[in-house]
């Protein structure tokens, strides 16, 4: 079963950012449309991901790399 779900996070300045969470096969996996992992390729997530994932209840230290 696949299935997508798109949240909105707060970042600075009044900034929203979109994250998308994907379920595929059992996986799950975020992706967020702000610049952090751009600029810095090497972050598993950024701290809108991992707030969304406190928000949810969901271990954030099992995080893969988006796929960018």
């Amino acid at each position: 079963m696949e299935w997508k779900h798109k949240y909105s996070e707060m970042g600075s300045k009044g900034k929203t950012y979109v994250i998308t969470r994907t379920h595929k096969k059992g996986n799950e996996s975020f992706e967020c449309n702000c610049p952090a992992t751009m600029y810095r390729p090497w972050l598993v997530a950024c701290k809108h991901i991992k707030r969304l994932k406190e928000k949810l209840l969901l271990p954030w230290k099992n995080l893969e790399k988006p796929n960018r």
